[in-house]
Formats: structure tokens, sequence, C-alpha cells
């Protein structure tokens, strides 16, 4: 009889055959037997695997692929390859949950191989674990400390956990580590400015976002986040409503921006364009968010419709992302700000 190897490479050239032919029910069937078959080389199994991801056969195969992954860590269970092959079979069929476990365990097995880091890293970030992202990228920093991309990830969690000191140390070491990619940087300057607006530090925020319009005059997250932070802090309005006004125009039907426009002409004290702003944001938004709902109850405010506000008011309670002065205006039915 064929010894087991042997009986693996016939598989294989039986898995081939079948292939060529367009069967591959029966193509599959081979290779699942060729796959438990432990004297056959991972590399060998991992290029038809890979071949079957890239003609997108996670959807219409997707049952029969996982079988073959689960078959190859079965066979190879040190084989930090075949955990990585099952995360990208797992995040072919959209499960990132499960593609990011595989990849961590991939990682045990070998912490040297970047793009798993950045596989976890990414997946983290998708599924809002921002404490996973800044444990995990604080690991990979100490093998891989030059890359640039892992000050990105870690800076963002922060950020998003209001960390902002935290934010502003590994986006300004990232930001240096970058220096040779300008689209890197940019992306370092645009959340360095949220991050040191974060902290007051104002000029140094004006600084960052200025540095990443010189780079990218139409950076959309920038013009928006810039513009309504100086609303808020009712300084240099007239350059405020310039880049949120160009944002509209390049945006006509995105709510947030339509928000922030209206904001700043607000701010500015022009209540009549503000509404008419504020209405395209409500008709555009499919879930109004209760920042657009409480300012359009600000500004029928302002133009003596004090009944309407409060109905504006009393609307955006029950939702999230009013004001702490929500409670205020509704029961002395009058704006505070």
């Amino acid at each position: 009889s064929l010894e087991e190897n042997e009986m693996g490479a016939a598989r294989m050239l039986l898995y081939r055959l079948y292939r060529e032919q367009g069967n591959d029910k029966k193509a599959l069937e081979q290779l699942a037997y060729a796959f438990q078959d432990e004297g056959l080389s991972i590399k060998e199994k991992l290029q038809p695997m890979a071949r079957l991801l890239q003609q997108g056969k996670a959807d219409t195969e997707g049952e029969e692929l996982e079988r073959l992954a689960k078959t190859l860590v079965a066979a190879h269970p040190d084989e930090s390859n075949a955990y990585a092959v099952y995360g990208d079979m797992l995040l072919a069929k959209n499960q990132p949950k499960e593609a990011k476990s595989q990849y961590i365990q991939a990682l045990e097995l070998n912490g040297d191989n970047f793009s798993l880091w950045q596989n976890v890293l990414d997946l983290s970030l998708q599924l809002e674990a921002y404490d996973d992202v800044i444990e995990y990228a604080e690991e990979a920093l100490e093998l891989f400390p030059n890359q640039a991309a892992l000050y990105y990830f870690q800076g963002t969690a922060f950020l998003v956990k209001k960390e902002y000191r935290n934010a502003v140390s590994a986006l300004e070491q990232g930001k240096k580590r970058a220096t040779a990619n300008f689209e890197l940087q940019n992306i370092f300057e645009s959340q360095l400015g949220d991050a040191y607006n974060g902290l007051k530090e104002y000029e140094k925020a004006d600084a960052a976002y200025e540095s990443a319009l010189a780079y990218d005059p139409d950076n959309h997250y920038v013009l928006n986040n810039y513009s309504y932070y100086l609303s808020l802090r009712k300084e240099k309005l007239e350059q405020a409503k310039k880049m949120s006004g160009k944002l509209v125009k390049a945006h006509p039907k995105n709510p947030t921006y339509l928000d922030t426009h209206a904001w700043v002409l607000y701010t500015l004290g022009e209540y009549k364009e503000a509404k008419k702003y504020l209405e395209k944001a409500l008709q555009y938004d499919e879930e109004p968010s209760g920042t657009i709902i409480e300012h359009y109850g600000d500004v029928l405010f302002k133009l003596g419709e004090t009944d309407k506000a409060l109905v504006q008011w009393q609307k955006a309670k029950g939702l999230n992302d009013t004001s702490e002065l929500i409670d205020k205006k509704i029961a002395d039915r009058k704006l505070y700000e």
C-alpha cells in the first residue's frame, strides 16, 4: 500500500485534476482527505487554501472551507500559519470576532509576523475593543518599535477613550516615525488636532489641523472637526464658515457635515441660514441624533419660535448626544448656552 505522505500527494493530484475539470465538489472532497495527512507539508496545503479564498469561495463554499481550515489546524496544531489561514477564512465569511481569536492563536506561535499584529489590531478597532487595541499595540511595539502604524492604532484607541494625554504621546511618536510617508503623517496630524483640542491646547490643535489641510485641503475629517471645534470656541468663525461651507458643497446629503455648517452659521448669528441646513440634516439623517435635534430647537428659539423649540428639545431629550443643559432648557422654556 502507499505510504501515508504518498496518499496525501495522490489526493492533491486528484484535487488538481477535479479542479481542472471544474468539478469543485469532488475537488474539495479530495482536498479534505489530503489535509488530514500530517505527512504532507503545511506549505503544500496553504496554496490551495489561499487560492480558494482569493476566488471568493467563502461565500459559496463557506462550510466546506471552514471544515478544511479546522482539519488544517488539527493536523498542524503547532503551525502559526494554520491558524492564520483559518482566521483569513473566517474573515472572508464576515466573522471578525472569530477571525480575531484565530489570529491571536497564530501570534502566540509566531510573534514575528507583523501582518498578523495588524490584523488583530484592525479587527479590535472594528469590534470597538479599545482596551485590546491598546494592549496588543503595546506588545507589538516591543517587537516592532519603529512601525508607525502601531502608534496610529494605539493613539486612535486612546482618543476614543478620551485619554487625550496618552493619545498625544502615541500619535506624536507615530508622526516622528512616519516622516517618509506624507499620507500617514497627514492622518497623524488630523488626529493630533482632536487630541490637543481635548486637552484644550488650542494652539497646538490648530497647528496640527492646518498642517493636515496644507497636505490635503479636502480632508473631510479635518474640515468637519476643525470648523466644529472653532464654532464651540467661538474663534476664527469666518474661517470655520469657509471650511464647513466647502464640506457641505462636496457632501450635500451628509447630516453630520450639514449640522456642523449649521452650527457655525448659528454661532455667527445667521439663524435663518442655520435653520435651512439643520432641516436638510434632519431630512437626510435616517436616525436623527440628539445633537442635531437639540441644535434645531436652539435655532428655532433664536428665531422666536419658543413653542416649536420646546417640541424639538423634548424630542432630543430621549436620544443620545444631547448637551447637559437640555433639561434646564425644557424646564425654563429658555435657551442656555
